[in-house]
């Protein structure tokens, strides 16, 4: 996943003996708008919290620095992390990037993080 979003932006996979247990990137998907995605496994979630969080703080501001605005869809159980990360939720009036609301299912919100 890391690699395919990389024509785009960056990613970044987390390895584990070997083993994908995690991905995270932000890809760019028009001039100044970033798109900001993760995929993490429940033992990198369990296991490696604030080193994840750490990481992916680090590397949204490293990133993101040429960006305008970087949007997240965001479910439930990620609100509070996405917060901690600087993002706040964004209505659909509010958004420079209206073509991203098509990918959210009726569980996800949009979330914002303006640089």
């Amino acid at each position: 996943m890391a690699w395919r979003a990389q024509e785009s932006g960056v990613g970044y996979t987390v390895y584990l003996h070997g083993m994908a247990i995690g991905a995270a990137g932000l890809s760019v998907q028009r001039p100044g708008i970033g798109e900001a995605w993760t995929y993490f496994t429940p033992l990198l979630r369990r296991v490696y919290p604030l080193t994840m969080h750490r990481l992916v703080r680090q590397l949204l501001d490293k990133h993101s620095a040429k960006l305008e605005e970087v949007y997240a869809a965001c479910k439930p159980e990620n609100e509070r992390w996405l917060v901690a990360l600087g993002f706040k939720y964004v209505k659909p009036d509010e958004c420079k990037y209206p073509e991203v609301f098509k990918k959210l299912t009726p569980d996800m919100k949009l979330m914002v993080r303006q640089t």
